[in-house]
């Protein structure tokens, strides 16, 4: 079996007891906003360069909350993906404004933080860290949906 490491970082965003979403037109689920660290790139310039490509809007990029990894089979490939969590904010944005996507495979959409597993985010475990910080239980996360060993 293939393997492939993703080393990802993604923005959470909330503004008015909104998070922001992404969600690729084809899929089930949706995901944080951010994307790929390039080879020699900082995570915190990965994703304002990944909201500036993906939004084409200024942001501000803040704390470091943690890290999910999350594996998962596509085919013959096995995926493990490494996704950094930081708070950020988007300049002069609301959380009653649509947001076009800059990519044409992405759409981007507000989740109030109540409804926030009615949007089948991934990974899983971003869901119960991002209702715990919107509640002021901060601190560094980890999670894992890779099995124990």
């Amino acid at each position: 079996m293939n393997e492939t490491i993703h080393i990802l970082v993604r923005g959470v965003i909330i503004v008015d007891d909104h998070v922001l979403l992404a969600h690729a037109k084809d899929a089930a689920n949706t995901f944080l906003p951010g994307g790929y660290v390039e080879v020699g790139e900082s995570l915190a310039h990965a994703l304002s360069r990944e909201l500036a490509e993906e939004l084409g809007c200024a942001s501000r990029v803040a704390n470091y909350l943690g890290l999910v990894e999350h594996q998962w089979n596509a085919g013959d490939y096995r995926q493990h993906e490494l996704n950094h969590l930081f708070l950020a904010s988007l300049t002069g944005i609301t959380s009653t404004q649509a947001l076009p996507s800059r990519e044409s495979h992405l759409e981007f959409r507000w989740a109030r933080l109540a409804e926030l597993t009615n949007h089948n985010l991934l990974p899983a475990p971003l869901t119960g860290i991002i209702q715990r910080h919107a509640q002021g239980k901060r601190g560094p996360v980890w999670a894992s949906t890779l099995p124990a060993q």
